[in-house]
């Protein structure tokens, strides 16, 4: 990347999360859009227990 002309204050992404928790198992998943509108989608499942409550 040609770092005199990156400006960081520009986003190149946006990144929306979100989780869940139930008897089934605990995860996530995460969505990352691009400025013309492309998406990357990635769900993740944990290996431990988590709440779903906020703090």
């Amino acid at each position: 990347m040609d770092t005199e002309r990156f400006d960081p204050s520009v986003p190149l992404w946006i990144l929306h999360v979100d989780g869940s928790a139930n008897q089934q198992g605990c995860g996530a998943g995460l969505v990352l859009t691009t400025l013309d509108g492309s998406k990357v989608e990635y769900a993740h499942r944990f290996n431990f227990r988590t709440s779903n409550n906020e703090a």
